[in-house]
């Protein structure tokens, strides 16, 4: 029993000496796990902010960086052609989020479409990194001009804007050349909503509408 009671005191001693020698970059990754756990968390206890329909409205100007490095100034970057933006506050909404941008990529619909993550509150600033850093994770090279991750003030002037009612899919406008909000729309995809998106995209087209083409989504 003596040899036994040795024996398992010097394996756990040499699994803390393997422990300790283990790189850095898993324990890293297992914090920025938490820390994005933290981040949703954080988020959920946010949803109390009503929603509101900010149809007719100017957007708000909202400043960020697309995961390519790329500065948007909302509406001001966007205001020579329709815009669509699909707002996720929560994870959970971005499975509605891509159900969207698929289905208004299939309808090839001529305007510019921006997923906009948003973590509103000041302290959000804090986890910008973490969430820039999990979004750059999830979507590919292609995508990444598309992804707008918001942290902070920025974010909070959009929530502010739609509220954060059923969060739980992701809030839909639509911004005219002018700036205007001309569609808004929380409630979960539905092939007849994005027939509506289409409709109202085509009727706010410039005459000589200048869009960029727009990455290949999935």
């Amino acid at each position: 029993m003596k040899h036994l009671s040795c024996s398992v005191r010097s394996l756990r001693a040499a699994q803390a000496q393997s422990s300790d020698r283990e790189p850095t970059a898993g324990r890293k990754k297992g914090k920025r796990a938490v820390a994005v756990a933290l981040l949703f968390a954080c988020l959920s206890a946010c949803d109390v902010i009503p929603s509101r329909d900010p149809t007719g409205e100017r957007c708000v100007d909202v400043r960020g960086t697309t995961l390519d490095g790329s500065l948007v100034n909302i509406p001001t970057d966007l205001a020579n052609a329709p815009t669509v933006l699909l707002i996720v506050y929560r994870r959970e909404a971005q499975f509605d989020a891509d159900r969207w941008r698929l289905a208004l990529d299939q309808l090839d619909v001529r305007c510019r479409i921006l997923l906009v993550h948003a973590l509103p509150t000041t302290f959000g600033v804090f986890f910008a990194p973490v969430l820039r850093h999990d979004l750059a994770g999830t979507f590919g090279l292609r995508e990444k001009p598309l992804v707008l991750p918001l942290t902070g003030t920025s974010a909070d002037d959009l929530c502010t804007q739609t509220g954060m009612g059923n969060s739980q899919f992701a809030h839909v406008l639509v911004i005219a050349p002018n700036g205007e909000i001309v569609f808004a729309f929380e409630q979960g995809y539905a092939p007849e909503t994005v027939e509506r998106v289409h409709t109202v995209i085509e009727q706010h087209l410039p005459a000589e509408a200048d869009i960029p083409q727009r990455p290949i989504s999935g």
